[in-house]
């Protein structure tokens, strides 16, 4: 659920491509930014050449993960409906 969530909240600003081991891989322009796993572990391309625009996307990415970590853990620790009739 939190990689979909996460495709969503991505689209647009940068490309993503499931992996055939479960990691969502995000690149910008073609360049491995990171790859995020279903549980919101996060690895990031730690290059020491890349840009400070590219590792101010990773920490956008990061920002997003954590984002939607928190809201997918609100969905599932929150109450269940009640019929209100």
């Amino acid at each position: 659920m939190l990689q979909k969530e996460l495709i969503k909240r991505l689209k647009g600003k940068y490309e993503t491509k499931m992996d055939d081991k479960g990691w969502l891989n995000v690149f910008s322009d073609g360049i491995p930014l990171c790859r995020v796993k279903y549980n919101g572990n996060c690895i990031i391309n730690d290059d020491e050449n890349l840009s400070e625009e590219y590792r101010e996307k990773i920490a956008d990415i990061q920002d997003e993960v954590l984002t939607v970590r928190e809201y997918i853990c609100l969905l599932y620790t929150s109450p269940s409906p009640r019929d209100c009739s």
